[in-house]
């Protein structure tokens, strides 16, 4: 028998940390428990004999719970994918990496660890061990085994607010006095090596650590990743921040409220209320504790100043949703080469995009030959139309295209007009946002229009200036509902997964793959990546 959706507690799980021992999670967050020395708390947690969170007003723990009602999660995994934590170290955690799930079901029969850190509070000092500086696996070991810690450790200052990725392999430790809300894989596979040779005064002994598993697994050259803030946009008396949406790994959002608000999110979510007290529907809810909302559930109300933080996950085959798209840009090419382009990207490339140079070159002569040479390829015109938008579009959608771009400056009756033409022809209209200004308000009357994509665009030219599209894409991504959303400027496999973590539908890859000595292999990593 099916047990009717309802929102409900978690009761946290403790386990003692030999780097905790302070008192602001017992006195701020009202964590009460005997467990000691307390330095992290398991909000979510289901790891079904190890730890398990318990669910008091269902009788059961997590992973109980996720197993006899899947109604309530409806996730293509066997266990719960996701897990919460929130630290407060005491002192330095060790330098540890988490593995992939290649090497994690080998080492211990689990799953790969991808975490991500909001900082909620740290001192003006406060610092996190992240990633390293040694170029060869060569002078990993070597610094390592000589203990050049100076040398080989790379560290970051906290700003509070700050969002980082750890991808697997990610050489990581959150420093002294750093409160940190954590979300990662609901696993446990953790690799030391270095824990500053300290006594463990549960065993009296040294914990162990993993040289040799470390300098297998470890990310060399380092990825160099930094902390990013997240612009907010308000919604329905809410204040949303969204970090990450990737599907097969998680959804993490934070949601602020003042006094009242509504939010929606259809999939399961775990609440976490990391400051302030107040109501979900009527459930009280205050700083420290967790409760699940299961899927399907409809709009919230919230009451109460509260800020929230949000874990979900996003199922990685989405019932029959589309994956990430790769698109690939013909800018600056001859009709030939681009032809040879395709042929040799098309097994990976979802869209081909006949750039405006092209156009205005060879007129839409490229668009025909494409489709009828490779009939199974989208292909996009980017004819960037300003006026006449009807006539326009009509020309391109007529030559085989599958999408035209039209400048989101534009005015509004343009933008309407390449509207009804791709509805004419069953195609679709993607507004490209070069040198908008406001891009949330925008974005926003755009998808009132209907247009089907907002395309992100940082121009060649804002380029050369060091401006990448990044930080639009978060904007854009905020003040999203229902419209896609496609991203270009610059993106290559040394950027791409920057860009795959937000969530956007369509990825643009320009030069990259162009000027590529080897475009097949290029677009077939850049492919593998989303």
């Amino acid at each position: 028998m099916r047990t009717m959706r309802k929102i409900v507690k978690i009761e946290p799980y403790y386990e003692p940390r030999m780097w905790g021992g302070g008192s602001r999670l017992k006195e701020e967050f009202h964590y009460a428990t005997d467990v000691a020395p307390l330095g992290e708390v398991y909000n979510v947690v289901a790891l079904p004999g190890h730890a398990d969170c318990f669910v008091p007003e269902m009788n059961c723990t997590l992973s109980q719970l996720y197993g006899s009602c899947p109604e309530w999660f409806e996730c293509e995994t066997k266990e719960l994918p996701i897990r919460v934590n929130i630290l407060d170290p005491m002192a330095d955690l060790s330098i540890q990496i988490h593995p992939d799930d290649a090497f994690a079901k080998q080492y211990n029969g689990g799953r790969g660890k991808p975490e991500a850190w909001v900082i909620l509070d740290a001192p003006t000092d406060g610092y996190i061990e992240f990633g390293h500086h040694a170029k060869t696996h060569e002078q990993f070991e070597t610094w390592s085994t000589e203990r050049k810690w100076d040398k080989l450790l790379r560290y970051l200052k906290t700003p509070v607010g700050g969002f980082i990725d750890i991808p697997a392999g990610t050489l990581h430790a959150i420093g002294k006095g750093v409160l940190t809300y954590n979300i990662s894989r609901n696993a446990d596979c953790t690799l030391r090596l270095y824990d500053y040779d300290r006594i463990d005064p549960a065993t009296g002994a040294k914990r162990a650590i993993q040289v040799e598993e470390v300098l297998e697994n470890v990310n060399i050259p380092d990825r160099m990743i930094e902390f990013q803030m997240f612009p907010s946009v308000s919604e329905h008396g809410c204040l949303v921040t969204r970090y990450w949406d990737e599907p097969g790994l998680y959804t993490l959002y934070r949601i602020e409220t003042k006094e009242k608000g509504r939010f929606l999110h259809d999939a399961f979510a775990f609440y976490t209320c990391v400051k302030g007290k107040g109501t979900i529907n009527g459930i009280p809810v205050r700083q420290g504790e967790t409760v699940l909302v299961p899927c399907h559930s409809g709009w919230l109300e919230l009451e109460g100043e509260m800020d929230l933080f949000l874990a979900s996950y996003r199922n990685e085959k989405n019932n029959g949703a589309e994956k990430i798209k790769l698109q690939m840009a013909l800018d600056d090419v001859d009709m030939e080469t681009a032809i040879k382009l395709v042929e040799q990207t098309c097994q990976a490339v979802d869209i081909v995009e006949v750039g405006t140079p092209m156009i205005i070159k060879y007129g839409v002569e490229p668009i025909r030959r494409i489709k009828k040479q490779f009939p199974d390829i989208e292909v996009l015109a980017d004819t960037k139309i300003m006026d006449a938008g009807f006539c326009e579009a009509e020309e391109a959608f007529e030559a085989g295209a599958d999408y035209v771009t039209v400048l989101g400056v534009s005015d509004n009756g343009t933008i309407q007009g390449c509207i009804e033409a791709a509805a004419k022809y069953k195609g679709k209209t993607v507004a490209d946002m070069i040198c908008v200004t406001d891009l949330a308000e925008r974005t926003k009357q755009l998808e009132q229009l209907g247009v089907d994509f907002v395309s992100v665009h940082v121009g060649v030219d804002q380029q050369a200036k060091g401006r990448t599209p990044l930080d639009d894409l978060k904007v854009i991504k905020n003040a999203a509902n229902h419209v896609k959303v496609s991203v270009a400027g610059g993106i290559g496999p040394d950027s791409i997964d920057q860009y795959r973590g937000l969530g956007p539908d369509v990825v643009i890859a320009g030069s990259a793959l162009a000027h590529s000595s080897d475009p097949q292999k290029t677009a077939a990593l850049l492919k593998e990546r989303l």
